[in-house]
């Protein structure tokens, strides 16, 4: 008979632990708090993607950045880097 009560107590626990974490997780599915790992994934991942215009051949690509004799900045990729115009400017 003892055990039975044990065993019974055992179960009536276990179905207790289980109502609790099925309850807790509707809670935090409907709260409005964001958590900072998964936001910083996400802005991790935005900024490896991030690419821009150039400026002469409006292809978006990574640039890089050159300032003209006027002071004027433009982004330049790569293809763009080689021409004449662009080797008179000074890299930023």
């Amino acid at each position: 008979m003892l055990w039975l009560s044990i065993i019974g107590i055992a179960a009536l626990s276990l179905l207790y632990i289980g109502y609790q974490r099925k309850t807790s997780r509707k809670v935090k599915k409907a709260s409005n708090l964001v958590h900072l790992d998964q936001f910083r994934k996400n802005r991790d991942k935005q900024s490896v993607q991030k690419v821009q215009k150039c400026g002469k051949c409006n292809k978006y690509k990574r640039l890089h950045f050159y300032a003209d004799p006027v002071g004027k900045i433009t982004g330049l990729c790569k293809e763009c880097e080689n021409n004449e115009s662009s080797k008179k400017m000074l890299r930023i």
